[in-house]
């Protein structure tokens, strides 16, 4: 395959990064049953949490989309187990876990098969003064490991590739490695690495003579983070609840990403058990199974909620699951009635964009049920490939210029403008247009309409929550909070 080929002659000196000193030893216990504690009760710090871990349980799972064409999008409904305070537009961080089907190659690569199930010690090596990172649990094993506390799919620095190559026997494939972690060899590390999103897995997969220690891998692999998703509800008396929505993502090497492969097999594995119940005449399937548990926390929240007192319009603009957060605000709007200004129901705009009108028009009835109820004033929706006329507006950016001289009203008005999804096209995209607008209907010089967006982002009046997946999907808030 292309991957080993090699690109430099064997006598062509290369400029080489150190071999990382190892500090790790991996101890097979001889004792063959060892109590083995959760992996994430370590003492390692939940990153921007504002809560403990909470074992939440899935209370129901449906597919919002359908057909071909169109990303698998799913909602899923958590019973958090006990009251805690939030509003609309606060994230949680989910603990996912890896593939099974991932480690299991992994761990045949590893020559850890045989060996998965059995207690390990991990341990500092004598005579070195480092510690052990906060997230390896002392007591475990290789399966639980490469399962849980391991992000396997981690972008492999050079260092790494460099290691790697000590224990590969073949003189090829050491050399390819040496190659991937040289100066002379970036090109060929940005390629695969970095673009193509090439992995331990692969690697180790394609270089067979390569044959890692499970210490290197402790020491070189990063912790697998918690994946941090919006939640899409309000919070509501008597209810210990909240929604989540996720497409199911699939990387560059059509790889399904990790948190979002397992959490869709808790969807389904949720209906199987309630389709299992249904058979049985039983109603209540409140037994404890691990299949339907999701850790999750809290995490600190951000500017991205409605305003209190909430005596402004609102502008709202969320294509795809970028809307998700908004279901949560009109909701908690609708029970919140009282407390909001005269008029200001008639000035709650949301913009909303798919590829299709039946397939992946999410919230579709909830939103429609919203604006009959006058809690949206206007509900405005494209669709990029299902357009009835080719002037019909494709993106969201679209609408917004369709309806310029309302939105330029709202925003001299003193409107909350919110976007949520997307930043690498769509939030650029729409900032963009509201700069022309500004510009184009109202005495505002372009440069003028562009402070005037800044100044509003600095005041909390433009709110962004948008995020870009890297490699398998980990959803970076780039506005919000960065890993």
């Amino acid at each position: 395959m292309e991957f080993s080929t090699l690109i430099f002659e064997p006598h062509v000196d290369l400029k080489l990064p150190p071999v990382p000193v190892p500090f790790i030893d991996v101890v097979f216990s001889e004792i063959q049953k060892i109590d083995l504690v959760d992996p994430l009760s370590t003492s390692a710090p939940l990153p921007f949490a504002i809560s403990s871990l909470i074992q939440s349980e899935v209370v129901s799972g449906r597919l919002l989309t359908r057909g071909d064409d169109v990303k698998e999008t799913f909602e899923l409904s958590l019973d958090i187990k006990e009251a805690f305070s939030y509003l609309p537009g606060d994230s949680v961080g989910i603990f996912a876990q890896n593939s099974l089907e991932e480690v299991d190659q992994l761990l045949k690569c590893l020559g850890l098969h045989d060996q998965k199930n059995s207690p390990i010690e991990i341990v500092v090596k004598s005579g070195v003064k480092k510690k052990l990172p906060l997230y390896l649990p002392p007591v475990s094993t290789p399966k639980i490991v490469l399962e849980s506390v391991l992000e396997i799919r981690g972008v492999m620095k050079k260092g790494f590739l460099r290691s790697l190559a000590e224990y590969t026997a073949d003189s090829k494939e050491k050399r390819r490695l040496l190659e991937l972690s040289s100066q002379e060899g970036a090109a060929e590390y940005n390629k695969y690495f970095l673009q193509q999103g090439w992995t331990l897995s692969d690697v180790l997969t394609e270089l067979r003579s390569c044959v890692p220690p499970l210490p290197l891998l402790l020491e070189q692999l990063p912790r697998l983070l918690p994946r941090a998703y919006s939640i899409a509800s309000a919070p509501s008396s008597g209810e210990n609840k909240i929604n989540i929505v996720f497409n199911l993502v699939v990387t560059p090497r059509g790889k399904p990403g990790v948190c979002s492969s397992w959490l869709k097999n808790k969807c389904e594995n949720f209906d199987d058990l309630s389709k299992k119940f249904e058979k049985m005449g039983i109603e209540d399937s409140s037994t404890n199974f691990s299949s339907k548990t999701i850790p999750l926390f809290f995490r600190k929240p951000s500017n991205f909620r409605i305003p209190s007192p909430m005596d402004a319009p609102l502008i709202l603009i969320g294509p795809g699951t970028g809307v998700a957060p908004f279901v949560g605000f009109i909701e908690h709007i609708s029970l919140q009635e009282k407390n909001i200004s005269d008029g200001l129901k008639d000035t709650i705009l949301v913009y909303f964009g798919c590829r299709y009108r039946n397939r992946d028009h999410i919230y579709k009835e909830e939103m429609e049920d919203f604006v009959s109820r006058k809690f949206i004033s206007e509900y405005r929706v494209c669709h990029s490939r299902d357009r009835l006329q080719e002037s019909d507006p494709k993106y969201v950016q679209d609408l917004l210029y369709v309806d310029k001289e309302n939105v330029c009203d709202l925003i001299t008005r003193g409107a909350f403008v919110f976007v949520c999804g997307d930043a690498t096209n769509m939030a650029k995209d729409v900032q963009a247009i509201l700069v022309k607008i500004l510009h184009e209907c109202s005495d505002m010089t372009a440069d003028g309409a562009e402070q005037l967006i800044s100044q509003l982002e600095k005041n909390g009046k433009f709110v962004k929550d948008v995020w870009r997946c890297l490699d398998e999907t980990i959803r970076l808030y780039v506005d919000r909070f960065d890993f």
